[in-house]
């Protein structure tokens, strides 16, 4: 199991009510992940690049029928069965997450 690192990327005085630590359901237990909504996949996905969390919040998207496209950097997810399905492509309709928006489209 992989152990996730404490140590902020970006440190800055906060609030002293505000949290200093992860929940410690993220903390040593990647399981904790199917307990978050997509919103906050979709944050810590973008926000955390690079790291453990990143990694474990993608597992959790994908399972969710959720599909990231590398060239465009966004996850796609389909609306409506595929009219057009063949090796190369597929034609349909589909929802996918804005990330600069915060908005599913």
């Amino acid at each position: 199991m992989a152990v996730c690192s404490n140590v902020p990327r970006n440190p800055f005085e906060c609030h002293p009510a505000f949290p200093t630590t992860p929940p410690p359901f993220l903390v040593n237990n990647p399981a904790g992940f199917q307990k978050l909504g997509l919103d906050m996949l979709f944050f810590i996905f973008y926000f955390q690049q690079g790291s453990i969390q990143q990694g474990e919040s993608a597992k959790v998207i994908k399972e969710r029928a959720w599909r990231f496209h590398k060239k465009d950097k966004t996850w796609f997810k389909r609306h409506e069965d595929i009219s057009c399905p063949s090796d190369e492509y597929e034609e349909g309709t589909y929802v996918y997450f804005d990330h600069e928006t915060g908005e599913y489209e």
